[in-house]
């Protein structure tokens, strides 16, 4: 149930209110943005993206969560111990709103914002985040879900910022479909070589690209 509530508290919250916490965060760790920028690996204006919530820093919070000593749940507005001492309030008021329970309409699929925080499995048993997706998709696929694009690296396609792409893990990878690998901690989006559901990538296969919703502004 305590992962439950977190992830219904990230899905809920906007990337600008995960930026004042960011910032306050790096505030009382003493630290320009520059610090920050360079110990995570980006520039200072990233930083500054980040924080006013122009860009999405949530791939980033594991890193962030270490270089700033802050557990992850700060950077959603609660603290960890919070949480624990609350659990059957809140979990009694989740209930109430229907989370965790199939109260969602039909054409509503999963809606992964990036697996850094929870990892695959995790994020597609306690997301509550729903997509509309098209009806083809959901009447052919499923165990579809939707995930935000930039939260993934790719050499294979063209990623806007906005772009949600919709995969199945139940489908066999073949030749020259593009899949999502897991390697270590990190998720990309790769184009399958053979018709296999490991082979030709370094790391685990863990679904197939169905169809990508692009944006261009």
């Amino acid at each position: 149930m305590f992962d439950t509530i977190i992830s219904y508290i990230a899905s809920n919250m906007s990337d600008k209110q995960v930026g004042i916490q960011i910032k306050k965060a790096r505030t009382d760790k003493g630290m320009s943005q520059e610090q920050l920028g360079d110990k995570l690996g980006v520039t200072w204006e990233m930083i500054s993206r980040y924080e006013n919530g122009r860009s999405s820093a949530r791939k980033y919070l594991t890193q962030l969560s270490e270089i700033l000593e802050k557990p992850i749940s700060y950077f959603f507005g609660v603290e960890d111990d919070l949480i624990e001492y609350n659990v059957d309030k809140i979990a009694s008021a989740l209930r109430e709103k229907g989370v965790g329970y199939d109260t969602v309409s039909a054409n509503k699929i999963l809606l992964i914002d990036d697996f850094s925080i929870l990892g695959f499995e995790k994020s597609i048993k306690l997301t509550r985040q729903y997509y509309t997706a098209p009806e083809w998709i959901i009447e052919k696929y499923s165990d579809v879900f939707a995930l935000r694009l930039n939260s993934v690296s790719s050499e294979n396609i063209e990623i806007n910022q906005g772009d949600v792409g919709f995969l199945s893990p139940s489908i066999k990878p073949e030749s020259k479909d593009v899949v999502l690998v897991q390697q270590g901690n990190e998720y990309k989006l790769e184009k399958n070589s053979v018709s296999s559901s490991s082979a030709g990538h370094k790391g685990q296969v863990l679904a197939v690209l169905i169809a990508q919703e692009k944006r261009f502004k």
